[in-house]
């Protein structure tokens, strides 16, 4: 018999080259440079940001409010006090009407106990005189009861004798009723309503950066977002480095100025 021929060795299928092992940031994408535990931080601190500027803005917002009612409140008391001295000054026009009127029949008398002086009346001049003084007195007395005059501007008169009628300023008294109105023992104190509202008007202003500041952080989130998501390298980095402007510029310009 034949010998039978020897069987071809049989041939181990080549082996797949080696992989590189995937370590650190560059685990399943060899050209990722970013860390993939950065963009959730950063997304967690944007958030964060923009809750505690919604905070912020909320706690403004009734601080307008209350500035708001300052001001309306203040008005009102203001235009309270300037009524109540404007009619305590037209009471005490009033009755400045009646006390010259009384010592214009005061002097009319004294021209009386003139004429009876002269024709030699003594007696008769002197009783008129004493009613003129009387009612001069009594004049003056009246006008300080209803608020005309004050107790120092009664007591000059009383003690220079003077038979001429004090003076009175519309004007003065009124500005003088509204000083006293705004300092007296039950006065609020001083009112501002106008600087209420400024400062109200301010406090909006600042409201209203406050929203446009966690506007802008909502879209930090969203360019951070899409460099999480996104498979695109390039797309990766421009929309992690617009984030990250965002994020800088918008917090930084915030709690400056704003916060």
């Amino acid at each position: 018999p034949e010998p039978m021929p020897d069987p071809e060795p049989e041939t181990e299928p080549d082996s797949e080259p080696d992989k590189e092992p995937e370590t650190g940031a560059t685990a399943g994408d060899p050209q990722r440079l970013i860390p993939r535990w950065l963009v959730p931080l950063l997304i967690g601190v944007v958030t964060i940001t923009a809750g505690v500027v919604t905070w912020r803005a909320g706690q403004l917002a009734s601080s307008a409010a209350f500035e708001d009612r300052q001001s309306v409140g203040q008005t009102i008391k203001q235009q309270q006090q300037f009524t109540e001295a404007g009619l305590s000054t037209v009471n005490a026009a009033v009755g400045y009407v009646d006390y010259v009127a009384d010592y214009a029949e005061a002097a009319a008398i004294d021209d009386l106990a003139a004429e009876s002086e002269e024709k030699g009346n003594t007696t008769v001049a002197a009783e008129l005189r004493r009613d003129a003084d009387e009612l001069r007195l009594a004049a003056t007395g009246k006008a300080r009861a209803v608020g005309v005059f004050g107790t120092e501007s009664v007591l000059t008169q009383v003690v220079t004798e003077s038979d001429q009628p004090l003076p009175f300023d519309i004007e003065k008294e009124l500005d003088s009723r509204q000083a006293a109105a705004s300092s007296g023992i039950t006065s609020p104190g001083k009112l501002d309503p106008d600087g209420w509202a400024d400062k109200a008007d301010d406090t909006r202003t600042r409201v209203r950066a406050l929203r446009l500041a966690t506007v802008l952080l909502l879209f930090a989130v969203v360019a951070y977002t899409v460099a999480e998501v996104t498979r695109s390298t390039g797309t990766r980095r421009l929309a992690f480095v617009a984030g990250s402007i965002i994020y800088v510029v918008v917090t930084t310009t915030t709690f400056v100025s704003v916060f």
